[in-house]
């Protein structure tokens, strides 16, 4: 007969971990208090540049604003969820809390992970094409863009459900994180780590890497011509490539610094009531805030967007090709 720890999870987890982590009670307090503070401000970020973008009529019809529209909705979505399980959990310590609910709610934040990352992928590809393959980008583009839109948060879809029946472990509420079942077997820890390599770092590995090319391609820009449809020449080129280089080179590291520790923390055996946990997750909570103000940062349309918005005038600006 099957012994019982061999069994695969073939429904939802409902063992909510309650055990204190190392941190003392101060400690998380304060680390549960800068989660919610970063989220709030994630929100409003978030919204404000959503806002902008949608009173803009030529920046909302460009198709890269579409895919940004997309990120910033996951991005709110996410933060909206997160802070519902934080006012929960903070309640009693979550014992009036039904497990199945609050393990679904710990799902649907990892779904939306899913769908921010691979809209990110998805942005840096077609930005991507459209440095390389100006042109198919362009044809592609005028008849599929909603795919584009849709087919991240499709997929996103289709690979939370796994959390939903506990590959990732059972959630902990003093932590915040999943935790691995006291039972689990090798042939599951194996399968988990697939899973979170496969949902979420291979987005991000795939973002770094088309983001590096573009680097890479723009380092290489002479000053007698461009690598793209639509950049400017002569004496406009110097300023183009700086500007460009500081928009990669931001991503790049918003990337390195944020996305990489959070997606190692869930692929190795790091104990899940570490110290350092808490450290590792405040600063991915920072991303939310930081990414949608790169953005306004080095993006010009997205500046004067904001500006209008904030004056609350009709935006007068410029119809453009959509460039990415």
């Amino acid at each position: 007969m099957e012994s019982e720890s061999s069994k695969p999870v073939t429904s939802l987890p409902t063992d909510l971990t309650r055990e204190k982590p190392s941190l003392d009670d101060n400690g998380m307090f304060c680390f549960s208090i800068g989660i919610f503070v970063a989220a709030g401000g994630a929100l409003v970020v978030n919204t404000i540049v959503i806002s902008a973008v949608l009173k803009t009529p030529d920046l909302r019809q460009k198709n890269s604003s579409k895919m940004i529209l997309s990120f910033l909705v996951s991005s709110i979505l996410i933060v909206s969820t997160a802070m519902t399980v934080i006012a929960l959990s903070w309640y009693e310590e979550g014992k009036y809390i039904h497990p199945s609910v609050m393990a679904v709610l710990f799902a649907l934040v990892w779904d939306f992970v899913i769908a921010r990352n691979l809209t990110s992928c998805t942005l840096a590809l077609t930005r991507l094409s459209s440095m390389l393959w100006p042109f198919t980008y362009q044809r592609i583009m005028k008849d599929k863009s909603i795919f584009f839109v849709l087919a991240p948060w499709l997929l996103s879809a289709l690979l939370g459900i796994p959390a939903l029946y506990g590959v990732l472990g059972v959630p902990n509420i003093k932590t915040f994180e999943y935790v691995y079942p006291p039972n689990q077997t090798v042939l599951h820890e194996i399968a988990m780590k697939t899973y979170v390599f496969v949902s979420i770092g291979v987005p991000v590995i795939v973002t770094c890497i088309a983001y590096g090319i573009m680097f890479y391609k723009v380092s290489k820009v002479k000053r007698s011509g461009s690598v793209t449809q639509g950049v400017p020449t002569n004496h406009h080129i110097s300023k183009w490539r700086s500007g460009v280089t500081r928009a990669l080179l931001a991503n790049l590291t918003s990337i390195l610094c944020f996305n990489i520790p959070h997606i190692l923390v869930h692929m190795t055996n790091l104990n899940k009531e570490s110290a350092i946990l808490p450290v590792i997750h405040l600063l991915y909570a920072l991303q939310y805030i930081l990414d949608p103000m790169m953005f306004v940062i080095f993006a010009q349309q997205y500046r004067q967007a904001c500006v209008h918005l904030f004056r609350g005038g009709n935006p007068e600006m410029s119809r453009v090709s959509d460039e990415s």
